[in-house]
């Protein structure tokens, strides 16, 4: 995908994202690019199979098992595989990163050839526990920078309530009355101010 389309889905996936968390009030627990349909004559996204979704916005009824992160291509947070705790919007962020850096380069974001062997899978699955992504063919990208490397670093914080901190320090997005989500405070980073450009180009 180039990367202006990768800039005007990944906004529009956000949006997505944002209204399923803060208007339907649903965790999606799923969400990986195999859920993702695309309306082609339009270019709109919608998100699909809420076989694991929960109308709550912290729920720990799924745990995934600890072979899941290369069977299921790293959507997954690591939270939702190895920790026996509560699963937050900060779980559909993580997957979120995911998508972006997917789209962006066609690749996992942990694996940078497959893993043939124990000791090579040991260590895509040690990156994946630590949030160390592969940055070289993000090298390459015009859109790349140091704001969209920060953005998927950030994305990608191993521990759930670390990954909410980088986006909420102040804890905005936290508790029943909370009137911003997490997501929409992701919205806020840098990155996403070149998106809302293209995205009004396109739409113009």
């Amino acid at each position: 995908m180039n990367e202006l389309h990768t800039c005007v889905y990944s906004y529009r996936l956000g949006q997505a994202l944002i209204y399923l968390h803060k208007v339907v009030g649903v965790l999606h627990r799923d969400f990986s690019r195999n859920n993702i349909l695309v309306r082609e004559k339009h270019g709109w996204l919608e998100i699909s199979d809420f076989g694991f979704a929960s109308m709550s916005t912290e729920d720990n009824r799924y745990l995934f098992g600890s072979g899941a992160a290369l069977k299921l291509n790293f959507t997954y947070a690591p939270e939702m595989i190895t920790e026996r705790m509560k699963h937050s919007v900060s779980a559909d962020v993580y997957a979120f990163g995911g998508i972006l850096y997917f789209m962006a380069t066609g690749r996992e974001p942990f694996i940078d050839k497959k893993p043939e062997g124990d000791e090579q899978i040991q260590k895509v699955v040690d990156d994946y526990r630590q949030g160390r992504i592969q940055t070289r063919r993000l090298d390459a990208l015009r859109l790349s920078g140091a704001s969209w490397k920060e953005l998927l670093s950030l994305l990608f914080t191993p521990d759930p309530l670390d990954r909410a901190r980088a986006f909420d320090p102040e804890g905005k997005s936290q508790g029943s009355s909370a009137k911003i989500t997490l997501m929409e405070l992701v919205f806020e980073h840098k990155w996403f101010d070149l998106c809302r450009k293209f995205v009004e180009e396109v739409s113009g």
